[in-house]
């Protein structure tokens, strides 16, 4: 685990929960450049692990390893011919310097030139040579993935997920297909992962974790927005929460916004639920709420309802509210409030 943002690898602490931590002090914040939990990273990396799996990708690994293996023994190649050459070079000069007549000074010095000019060639390409031959070779396939890929792929994330293997097996996998993970984290609600593979090629994930406050989601202005207009189209709590699952949106500490997580959105905004407004306003849309056409002839909520099951009222139950609206007819209205005063 590299940390994106100044290279050095990312530190584990046990804190309450596993995390993944970079002690280096960013110098345009003054504090720690990432402190993540490890979770949600975890889920992500262990995700595309198993996509690689698959034997189609394996196949894949193989002959990029394949290539980049012959592409490194052409190297070596070129580097053995240059030795070759270079060392030819200097048994020539050194032939032409030693056969040279001593009383010829000119020529004398400028063969010696050569012969070293040779040396020194000679030198740079062998150690040159030997770079290329002590380079760390790129990491191959583990043996048990290599064996039975077939066999094992399948049911490889059951043992991972039940806890069977321990995290040093889980580690060992993970590192046969797996060079590095770079983090990053662009918004206080998002975190990149860059996943480099062991043949050089990468992916990359989007994590979302859960954060305290919903005020530091990236779409936080867009969310309260939208949530605003789906209240205003008469959607209850439960179907507005839905509705913003579908569309993308996220809330705070967990991902997955609740009819809990949007009322209080809601209260913190001053945004009026549909229910709210069944409750406060008496006309909606041409109809008589009940509570509002109570109010209206200055009579309870219980009178109202027996006359609408009756059928003395023309009433229709809401949608979403399953609340009764009455509609709004000054005759009928005028009937029912002169039944009011009978005795």
């Amino acid at each position: 685990m590299v940390c994106g943002h100044c290279g050095r690898q990312l530190q584990t602490t046990y804190k309450r929960t596993p995390r993944y931590v970079c002690t280096a002090a960013r110098a345009d914040a003054g504090r720690f450049c990432l402190a993540l939990e490890a979770a949600a990273i975890e889920t992500a990396v262990g995700t595309a692990f198993f996509a690689a799996l698959r034997p189609a990708e394996l196949d894949l690994l193989d002959e990029v390893r394949a290539a980049q293996q012959a592409d490194e023994e052409h190297l070596l190649r070129q580097h053995r011919e240059q030795v070759i050459r270079a060392e030819h070079e200097v048994r020539l000069a050194q032939k032409q310097y030693l056969t040279v007549d001593p009383d010829n000074r000119l020529v004398a010095a400028e063969l010696e030139r050569r012969w070293e000019h040779a040396l020194q060639t000679l030198a740079a390409v062998r150690e040159a040579a030997d770079r290329a031959a002590s380079a760390t070779p790129a990491v191959s396939l583990d043996p048990m993935l290599r064996r039975h890929p077939r066999a094992h792929v399948p049911r490889m994330p059951e043992p991972w997920a039940s806890g069977r293997l321990a995290a040093a097996q889980n580690k060992d996998l993970v590192g046969g297909l797996v060079r590095r993970v770079i983090v990053t984290r662009p918004a206080r609600d998002t975190v990149q992962l860059k996943i480099v593979w062991v043949s050089g090629a990468y992916s990359e994930q989007t994590v979302h974790p859960g954060i305290q406050r919903a005020v530091d989601l990236a779409d936080y202005d867009r969310l309260i927005a939208r949530l605003t207009e789906l209240a205003g189209a008469s959607h209850d709590d439960q179907a507005i929460a839905d509705r913003l699952v579908v569309e993308g949106f996220r809330g705070a500490r967990v991902a997955r916004l609740s009819a809990a997580s949007v009322c209080k959105l809601r209260r913190m905004h001053g945004i009026v639920s549909l229910r709210r407004r069944f409750r406060d306003q008496a006309l909606i849309a041409g109809a008589w709420t009940a509570a509002g056409l109570a109010r209206h002839l200055g009579v309870r909520c219980k009178w109202i309802d027996p006359r609408i099951a009756k059928g003395v009222l023309a009433a229709h139950r809401h949608p979403v509210t399953g609340h009764y609206l009455i509609l709004d007819q000054p005759e009928g209205i005028a009937q029912l409030r002169a039944s009011i005063t009978r005795p």
